[in-house]
């Protein structure tokens, strides 16, 4: 029975972990605010910010394969 629960347990944290990890990688890039804040960019910040993003979801592959 108590295999059973942690199994349970475990599946649960590692859900919540990586909701966790994706909110705050998309917190840091600014996802969410990247279409009204590109109008006030220049070119060559759209491209840093563009390339911080790539950088941002990169770590977040390389986060998601560390926990297996």
């Amino acid at each position: 029975m108590n295999q059973i629960i942690n199994m349970a347990v475990r599946i649960l944290l590692r859900q919540l972990m990586r909701l966790g990890i994706k909110k705050g990688i998309g917190m840091m890039s600014k996802r969410q605010a990247k279409t009204a804040h590109a109008q006030e960019m220049t070119p060559e910040q759209q491209r840093i910010a563009a390339e911080q993003s790539k950088r941002a979801k990169q770590a977040m592959r390389m986060a998601r394969r560390g926990g297996r």
